[in-house]
């Protein structure tokens, strides 16, 4: 049964659910001293996280022209980096209505919401030329601007000449969002990350969690750090597996800190929500960082 249903039917599972969300938000109020803890109520944070779970969910489900007309026999669709995008807009639509209202015209830094989605539907684009290569501490981030860099500078170029001021503060909020400065480059760049954190809860969800076995060649040392952190165990695999949603999570809150870049801790509370009725607990390493003070 879809856990969808169930929240709308037990009034139970909803009381555990905003316990626990508004124990960890208080917790993480108090040991990240730059997180903004959300002021969104636990209600409004589940039907919000509930939504981005529904737009989570569409990405697994194949269009009739691959599954009516032959290209497929399989079930389910895997993410595609233009699925992934399409994530990244729902998180950033629900920040921008919760900060400003639903029809707000600017954000503080001066974007509007065409450049805003516009930044986003171009963010990934460069890698229908370099594939979607793992954000875990081993690529050549410099090679990858420069991809992204030259990429985007020729889908710019197709514009037609009414847009080139358009184009300006496109390649602006671009500039923002890769240097992580700004209110809307901020929120770009840790929505992008949180997305595929979310994703992959999903998964996690539906019982095909993606994983990745410690035993693997090549892993990054910071792969390898977070499953020294990583405490779930995965059904049915050996000891040596470790669900990507948690090695995430712990990316987030522990090694790189990105939660420091949500600026209205609304995105956080989003993941923390998403953690908790998917997992139906909160992270123990993270229970036990509250203790610690650290």
């Amino acid at each position: 049964m879809e856990y969808f249903y169930i929240l709308e039917v037990l009034f139970i599972e909803k009381t555990f659910i905003y316990e626990k969300f508004y124990h960890v938000l208080d917790r993480e109020s108090r040991l990240s001293k730059r997180f903004n803890p959300c002021l969104a109520s636990a209600e409004e944070i589940l039907g919000i996280t509930e939504q981005i779970r529904c737009v989570a969910q569409s990405a697994t489900v194949l269009r009739a022209c691959a599954t009516h007309h032959g290209l497929t026999k399989d079930k389910i669709a895997y993410e595609s980096v233009s699925a992934h995008t399409n994530l990244v807009s729902a998180i950033v639509d629900r920040v921008l209505s919760y900060e400003y209202g639903p029809d707000f015209e600017k954000t503080e830094d001066g974007f509007n919401y065409r450049e805003i989605m516009e930044v986003i539907r171009r963010h990934d684009l460069a890698e229908n030329t370099t594939g979607d290569i793992p954000d875990n501490g081993a690529r050549d981030e410099q090679a990858k601007l420069n991809d992204e860099r030259r990429y985007l500078r020729l889908f710019a170029e197709q514009s037609p000449s009414r847009e080139s001021d358009f184009e300006k503060r496109i390649k602006n909020l671009q500039n923002n969002m890769q240097k992580k400065c700004g209110f809307t480059g901020k929120l770009l760049y840790v929505a992008d990350k949180i997305a595929a954190t979310l994703m992959v809860l999903y998964y996690d969800s539906i019982d095909l969690p993606p994983v990745l076995d410690s035993c693997k060649p090549g892993l990054s040392d910071k792969e390898l750090a977070e499953m020294k952190i990583c405490k779930q165990k995965v059904p049915g695999r050996a000891d040596t597996f470790y669900k990507a949603s948690e090695m995430w999570a712990i990316d987030y809150f522990k090694i790189r800190k990105l939660y420091e870049y949500d600026t209205t801790g609304l995105v956080t509370a989003i993941l923390i929500m998403s953690t908790i009725i998917t997992n139906g607990k909160w992270y123990e390493w993270r229970e036990e960082d509250y203790e610690n003070g650290s």
